[in-house]
C-alpha cells in the first residue's frame, strides 16, 4: 500500500522557529515525485527520481499555526498526503530585546549607562550589558 509519512520536531515554539522535517514514502512505483508545502509560502520539491526518505529544515519567521503537507505520487498513479501542525508563538519581550541586541553593531554594544528620575526626584543609575 502506497503510504506517505511526515514528521516534524519541534512542533511548537516561539518565532523564529527552526523545524526539522523528515519524510518517508513506502510501497511506490518508480519514479517518485513529492512536494513538501510548509504553508508559509515556501515549498521543497523532490523531483524524479526523488528519494523515498528525506530530511529538510525550515524556519518559520512569523507567529501562527501552519499545517505542513507532504504530498506524493508515483508512476503507478498512486497518491497520498501526510500533514503535521506547527504552532509558532509570538516572541516574548525578552526574545524581542535579545533580537534587537544581536542586530546592533559591535561599537553600539558598549555598556549602556543611563539614569532614571524617580518620583522623589532622585536619580538612580543602572547598567545594561550583554553578559
Amino acid at each position: 500500500m502506497f503510504t506517505v509519512e511526515l514528521k516534524a520536531e519541534p512542533v511548537k515554539g516561539a518565532a523564529t522557529l527552526k523545524v526539522a522535517f523528515s519524510g518517508t514514502i513506502t510501497d511506490y512505483v518508480s519514479p517518485l515525485e513529492w512536494l513538501l508545502d510548509y504553508k508559509d509560502g515556501n515549498v521543497k520539491w523532490g523531483e524524479p527520481p526523488a528519494p523515498a526518505t528525506f530530511t529538510a529544515e525550515h524556519t518559520y519567521e512569523k507567529a501562527g499555526t501552519y499545517e505542513a503537507v507532504l504530498g506524493s505520487h508515483d508512476a503507478g498513479g498512486h497518491e497520498a498526503f501526510s500533514r503535521v501542525s506547527i504552532a509558532v508563538l509570538e516572541k516574548t519581550w525578552w526574545q524581542q530585546l535579545k533580537d534587537r541586541w544581536d542586530r546592533l553593531p559591535l561599537w553600539q554594544k558598549a555598556v549602556l549607562t543611563s539614569s532614571i528620575v524617580v518620583a522623589a526626584g532622585t536619580a538612580v543609575a543602572y547598567k545594561l550589558h550583554k553578559g
